[in-house]
């Protein structure tokens, strides 16, 4: 493993460093080293009367520029793609000499000037739409992401909403069109939507309310931060869990720890948060994610998410909560999120229209607990991609979390890489066109070995 955590840093670009051809104002750009963490962005970028901010993000704001982009981490802004959708040109290492560091951009999109490429990297410029798209998902085997360029968006408010509502077919119909503007009105909320992720219970879908989280747009200026006593949404499962034990935390007597109740107390610790907050109006990005979403709890969660074009929600929720139905506990259930035009060859969000079911969930590590505890969840995954197959619905995995996840899978979305003409293919021959034979041998790792992406040999 190579730690970059040392590598952050975050500078403005300014006017003589752009390409004439460069159509993004100087100030909405921001150069950033690979190692840089998502909250050193939006605080960066929100200070000192810049007042700007990033597009998206996934749930909270820990990881890396290189590392979040580099797995295509999707977030759910609405009529966005993943954090890879940010990057407009990337400074590559390939090797251990001057001539290996290149400079990474889409050919019809320049964005510095070529004399100041050329005269400091010898590597020089690559301006090539395929091989930008390829390195976009580099998931840890293209080389050192020593920084890249990325467009910052302005520091809006929005308006934050939990809202409690059942769905039906109707409902189901709405989302496969992605009508959003009629789910807002549905939801008696006014404004235009940004955000927008569904939590339904796969035992009752039509009947138990299900968790709409919305994030409306603010014309107005953010506030500046929120109330010390505000709580982050993904933190309210931590609390239900540490409150489980009979003197507040949950390795005190795991025989207390029934996932019904959890989950119980999850669903209310949420609810009574939005109750006590509401309405949350004129909140920043920055401040409506948090640094982590473990509530300090290393391994508590059990992730696994798959992406399938948004037109075939209105067969696929339905089947996936027919396959779940007979699990024992009855403490498995999902989310829906939302992403589009995602960039970069092998994203796992490779619809154009693209939803995204998320499953999060208590692991088996978590507090040294029997292992049924976290059966019910990776249980759950299976029988999400059992009813996925069973229904000819087409369906990508997460490059960084679990769900079972294969060479088979991915061979079959994304192709072999010995053939040219597939994603997998294009992306193995824009790593062999960058790395000489030696640096294969040392930019790869044991998952993309084992999920046939590359020869480790």
């Amino acid at each position: 493993m190579i730690d970059l955590s040392g590598l952050a840093s975050i500078a403005g670009a300014m006017p003589d460093q752009l390409s004439s051809d460069c159509l993004i104002a100087p100030e909405n750009l921001a150069f950033v080293s690979g190692g840089t963490r998502l909250r050193e962005i939006v605080e960066w970028a929100r200070a000192d009367g810049r007042e700007k901010s990033i597009p998206t993000s996934g749930t909270h704001l820990g990881p890396t520029i290189a590392g979040g982009f580099g797995t295509a981490s999707h977030g759910s802004r609405l009529g966005y793609g993943g954090l890879q959708n940010l990057v407009r040109a990337i400074h590559l290492v390939t090797g251990p000499n001057p001539s290996d560091a290149v400079w990474i951009e889409r050919s019809g999109e320049p964005i510095l000037r070529r004399s100041l490429v050329e005269s400091a990297l010898p590597g020089g410029l690559i301006q090539n739409d395929a091989i930008f798209e390829d390195v976009l998902i580099h998931l840890g085997a293209m080389g050192v992401i020593n920084g890249v360029v990325i467009e910052l968006s302005e520091n809006t408010g929005f308006n934050s909403r939990i809202v409690e509502k059942s769905i039906d077919e109707t409902w189901l119909k709405l989302l496969s069109d992605g009508d959003f503007s009629a789910i807002g009105s549905g939801l008696n909320l006014k404004g235009n939507m940004a955000f927008y992720e569904l939590t339904i219970d796969p035992f009752a879908w039509n009947k138990t309310p299900a968790i709409h989280n919305v994030y409306l747009k603010n014309a107005d200026a953010p506030t500046a931060e929120l109330h010390s006593g505000d709580l982050a949404i993904p933190d309210a499962l931590a609390l239900a869990i540490q409150g489980s034990g009979p003197n507040g935390r949950a390795e005190d007597d795991a025989t207390d720890l029934d996932p019904v109740k959890i989950f119980e107390k999850y669903r209310g610790v949420l609810m009574a948060w939005d109750q006590e907050t509401a309405p949350r109006n004129n909140v920043a990005w920055a401040d409506l994610h948090p640094d982590e979403i473990t509530g300090g709890l290393p391994g508590m969660l059990w992730n696994a998410s798959f992406a399938i074009d948004q037109s075939q929600l209105a067969s696929a929720l339905p089947a996936i909560c027919e396959a779940v139905k007979h699990l024992k506990w009855q403490t498995f259930l999902f989310t829906v999120r939302f992403v589009h035009d995602a960039a970069g060859t092998l994203a796992f969000t490779r619809f154009d229209n693209c939803a995204v079911i998320e499953i999060d969930g208590i692991s088996d590590k978590a507090f040294r607990l029997p292992p049924q505890y976290g059966e019910e969840i990776v249980e759950g995954s299976r029988l999400v991609r059992e009813a996925l197959d069973k229904h000819k619905i087409d369906y990508s995995m997460h490059w960084a979390k679990l769900g079972g996840k294969d060479k088979t899978k991915v061979h079959r979305d994304f192709g072999s890489p010995n053939d040219t003409m597939s994603r997998l293919g294009r992306w193995t021959e824009t790593r062999e066109f960058l790395l000489e034979p030696t640096m294969r041998k040392l930019f790869w790792n044991q998952a993309i070995v084992d999920l046939g992406l590359v020869d480790a040999s």
